[in-house]
């Protein structure tokens, strides 16, 4: 005990002894050390925060605004001249080719279609139909046309059967002035086979003889209102063949 005794007043006159400018000083590091590390935790918390917000920014995707038009559906296209218009599309100078352009717009002419396209190198504009006009019929419209009238349809029929095909139909009065404009050659056609028609059946009758041609015959025959059981007020008449 008494040793402990002599330790503490030993240890209590050598800090009774130091100048209270050292002990000031003592003080004064000690209060700069603790600052100078809570400045470290701080900057290193604000540290982690900045990584952080810039990891996110990092997995960000980065998104490009892009000037290429979505087109959905199907289309009828006249395979070898379209093939041959995009391998058309080259650039002299640049050596800019279709792999360089993006669609702008295309404009819907009924069945057909007018794909506009502009190259990202050097700017150019170009156009490509989807149909040249070099088939049997060189309208994509009237090859249409012509085959609903073949099989009995009409504006209705093919807007339906495009319709289900996801096809862009053609409007009424597109349809209607394709018709009005194949309508004369369609009738005449139909007059020269029946004619070419009427003369084979006419010599295979005098090669079998009997003078009969056969000649298959559709006709119908209509009144706009029943003639009998009503009021009898419409015309009465034989169709005769």
């Amino acid at each position: 005990k008494l040793t402990k005794m002599a330790m503490n007043v030993v240890s209590s006159i050598e800090e009774d002894d130091k100048p209270n400018c050292m002990v000031q000083c003592e003080e004064h590091l000690s209060d700069v050390n603790h600052e100078a590390g809570s400045g470290t935790n701080d900057e290193d918390e604000h540290g982690s925060e900045m990584s952080f917000y810039e990891s996110d920014l990092e997995t960000e995707p980065h998104c490009e605004q892009k000037d290429t038009l979505f087109l959905s559906g199907r289309r009828i296209v006249e395979i070898g001249h379209f093939l041959a218009s995009l391998r058309a599309l080259r650039h002299d100078g640049f050596g800019c080719s279709f792999f360089d352009m993006d669609i702008q717009s295309e404009k819907i002419e009924g069945l057909e279609s007018i794909f506009t396209f502009k190259c990202k190198v050097c700017g150019k504009i170009d156009s490509v139909r989807s149909c040249g006009g070099s088939a049997t019929f060189h309208s994509t419209n009237q090859a249409g046309i012509i085959g609903s009238l073949s099989i009995g349809i009409g504006y209705s029929q093919l807007a339906e059967l495009l319709a289900a095909m996801d096809i862009p139909q053609m409007s009424n009065v597109t349809y209607l002035k394709n018709h009005n404009a194949i309508y004369p050659s369609v009738h005449a056609l139909n007059q020269q086979l029946m004619t070419v028609a009427a003369k084979e059946e006419a010599e295979l009758a005098d090669e079998m003889k009997d003078g009969i041609p056969v000649i298959g015959v559709i006709a119908d025959g209509a009144w706009a209102k029943r003639s009998y059981r009503k009021n009898y007020s419409a015309l009465s008449g034989v169709v005769s063949l």
